[in-house]
C-alpha cells in the first residue's frame, strides 16, 4: 500500500497482510464488505484526528458559508467498481484553498494580488499516520475473522 499526498509519499507495510486479505475475500461477499468497511472506517480515526490537530484555526467572516475546518472533518466509506475506498475528507467550503494556497482576488474587482501559502494539514496527516493506520486495519480484520471463525 502506498499512501499519497501532492507533497508527501510513503510507503506502509504490515507483515501477514496477503494472507488476512485473502481469509477476509473467503468470506461471502455481503460479509466481506461489511467488515471491511467497519475496518477501513476504524483505521482511518488516527488520521482524522491528526488532520483535526493540524489545521489552522481561523475567523470565518460573517455570511461566509462553511464551517471552522476543525469542525468539518468526515471519514467517508464507499464501494466503487468493486472496491472499498476509504477517505478523510474536510467539507468547510475553503479547505482546499487553505491546504494548497491560492492567489488572492479583490472580489470587487477581480484583481489578482499576491499568492497566499497554503498551509497543508490533510497531506501531512496522511504521511504521518499511514502506517498507524494500516496496522488498525489488520488488527480489526484479524480480530473480525476471529470472531467469524468462532461462530462457525
Amino acid at each position: 500500500m502506498v499512501a499519497e499526498s501532492r507533497r508527501d509519499q510513503v510507503k506502509v507495510s504490515v507483515e501477514g497482510i496477503d494472507e488476512l486479505l485473502k481469509d477476509l475475500r473467503s468470506l461471502p461477499i455481503d460479509l466481506q464488505k461489511k467488515l471491511e468497511k467497519k475496518a477501513i472506517r476504524k483505521a482511518l480515526k488516527p488520521i482524522e484526528a491528526e488532520a483535526k490537530d493540524l489545521a489552522p484555526v481561523g475567523r470565518i467572516d460573517e455570511g461566509a458559508s462553511g464551517k471552522p475546518l476543525k469542525e468539518s472533518f468526515a471519514i467517508r466509506v464507499r464501494t466503487t467498481k468493486g472496491q472499498i475506498i476509504g477517505s478523510v475528507v474536510n467539507e468547510a467550503n475553503h479547505s482546499w484553498l487553505v491546504e494548497n494556497g491560492h492567489n488572492f482576488v479583490a472580489w470587487q474587482t477581480g484583481r489578482v494580488g499576491k499568492r497566499i501559502d497554503g498551509t497543508p494539514f490533510l497531506g501531512p496527516a496522511l504521511v504521518s499516520q499511514a502506517q498507524t493506520a494500516l496496522n488498525i486495519f489488520a488488527a480489526e480484520s484479524r480480530k473480525i475473522m476471529r470472531e467469524f471463525e468462532k461462530r462457525r
